[in-house]
């Protein structure tokens, strides 16, 4: 039978474990740790706050959690200038329909490839990281069905050639 944890033993534990985390769309990596049940409960504070909102919750959550660089409020506000919306809308399509319906609201980002000029070789493209925040399908009487949907990036978008 194991050994019943007893105070002292508490005090002996290792802290939360630390994690270095590799960002490849900024070639860079971080060094990240879990946040203990201490911190779980100060943050809770925040989200249910009077003053406080899930920006400061967030903010929080960064300068708690990432150990490798030590994050500022004014580093974090800059970090929340890295990000781009792109918006779409167009003809609706059956097989665009399947691919915007399936992944709409889903937290984990996808890949995607913006080719202005087309795929031939030496054409300029864009990609880059993003989430499906929106879809919505519009349909007026005496007029073609049209989709709109809006993507949030996460990361940069890198340009390059095909």
């Amino acid at each position: 039978m194991a050994k019943i944890l007893n105070l002292d033993d508490i005090k002996s534990l290792p802290d939360v474990p630390t994690k270095t985390i590799d960002i490849p769309q900024w070639n860079v990596s971080i060094k990240v740790k879990g946040i203990s049940k201490k911190m779980q409960i100060e943050l809770g504070r925040l989200i249910n706050g009077e003053t406080t909102d899930a920006f400061d919750y967030q903010k929080a959550l960064l300068k708690a959690s990432v150990v490798e660089p030590e994050l500022s409020d004014e580093a974090i506000d800059e970090l929340y200038e890295k990000d781009a919306t792109i918006s779409l809308s167009g003809l609706w399509d059956s097989t665009a329909d399947a691919i915007f319906g399936a992944v709409v609201g889903q937290s984990a980002t996808l890949s995607f490839e913006y080719s202005p000029e087309g795929t031939t070789g030496g054409n300029v493209k864009y990609e880059g990281e993003a989430i499906l925040t929106s879809y919505a399908i519009s349909s007026p009487v005496g007029d073609a069905v049209g989709y709109s949907a809006d993507l949030q990036v996460s990361g940069a978008i890198t340009r390059g050639t095909h």
